[in-house]
């Protein structure tokens, strides 16, 4: 009984490790040819890839900002969810669902 346990435990995670191969394979086996792409299509490439690049470097940016927030927060002795809460009501005054005071 124990040997049978064994050999269909070894056959499930052959089978999940088949399974990962034949899509991490597949994922490979389509390639963007370069070598095919008319200079316009290269221009349109590169100007997307320009802009998602942009794009993920103001994230990491507001990211980096976000965490250099909570190191300074800590360090006053505020916590996390004080910050977070201080966002929640900005986000609410910002999307009209608190009302505010002063000036505009």
């Amino acid at each position: 009984m124990v040997a049978r346990m064994a050999q269909l435990s070894l056959f499930v995670v052959t089978a999940i490790i088949g399974v990962l191969l034949v899509g991490q394979l597949r994922s490979q086996a389509r390639p963007l040819e370069l070598s095919t792409l008319s200079a316009q299509e290269l221009s349109s490439l590169i100007q997307t890839l320009s802009a998602r690049n942009v794009d993920l470097t103001d994230g990491l940016a507001d990211l980096r900002e976000q965490i250099r927030d909570y190191e300074r927060a800590e360090l006053q002795g505020r916590s996390v969810l004080e910050l977070t809460e201080e966002d929640l009501e900005g986000l609410s005054a910002f999307g009209g669902l608190r009302g505010v005071e002063g000036q505009g």
